[in-house]
C-alpha cells in the first residue's frame, strides 16, 4: 500500500503509521506489571516518511503527542512547540485514573 502511495502521488506524501499502545498491561495472577510490562506496552509502531528525508528533528523518545508536531514544524514552517514525552498508565478497574510511569519506561 505504501509503494503505491509513493508510486501514484502527484505531490510526495507525508506517510505517519503510528500505534496508540503496545501489549496492555494488566494484574497477573493479582500482581501489578513488572518494569518491563510497563515498558512493552509503552512500545508502539511510529513509523514516519517526510518527503526529502528531513528527519533531524525526530527524536527516539518522542512519542506520539508530538509526531504531528514535529512534522508541521519541518514541512511547513511552523513553530509548534513540543510538548513533555510522559507517558502514562491506567487499570482497567480505574481506567480514568492515570499514573505518570515515564521513569519506568525511559
Amino acid at each position: 500500500m505504501i509503494d503505491e502511495i509513493l508510486d501514484e502521488s502527484e505531490n510526495p506524501p507525508v506517510i505517519i503509521l503510528q500505534a496508540d499502545h503496545g501489549p496492555r498491561n494488566t494484574f497477573i495472577d493479582g500482581k501489578f506489571p513488572t518494569e518491563d510490562m510497563f515498558k512493552e506496552g509503552m512500545r508502539i509502531l511510529n513509523a514516519i516518511y517526510i518527503p526529502g528525508q528531513k528527519y533531524d528533528l525526530l527524536y527516539d523518545s518522542i512519542t506520539p503527542v508530538n509526531t504531528f508536531r514535529v512534522v508541521f514544524n519541518t514541512l511547513f514552517g511552523e513553530n509548534y512547540d513540543l510538548l513533555e514525552d510522559t507517558n502514562y498508565n491506567s487499570f482497567e478497574f480505574a481506567p480514568y485514573k492515570f499514573t505518570d510511569i515515564t521513569d519506568i519506561v525511559n
